[in-house]
């Protein structure tokens, strides 16, 4: 399996995706953060977090992230990122 190494920085978004969101969200932070990535010459990277990701993650690869990371395991089934908000 080859290695890649990601850069320090550059713009990252993080997300929790799910069947109702039909990934509108993560198109659309896609398009803002590759307007900011590209104008600070850049990379844009997009962080998974949940159960069961591999048909979402093929779907994905039409957006323009120059990396996707996820983090899959059952026990992100019903993860929720509004219960892991700091004040």
């Amino acid at each position: 399996m080859g290695e890649s190494t990601i850069e320090e920085g550059g713009v990252w978004v993080i997300s929790e995706p799910s069947d109702s969101d039909k990934f509108d969200v993560i198109y659309e932070l896609n398009s803002i953060g590759r307007k900011l990535a590209d104008r600070n010459n850049n990379t844009l990277t997009l962080v998974l977090i949940g159960y069961a990701l591999q048909e979402k993650i093929e779907e994905i690869k039409r957006f323009s992230y120059d990396y996707i990371l996820y983090a899959e395991n059952k026990m992100f089934e019903y993860y929720d990122l509004e219960t892991m908000r700091t004040r």
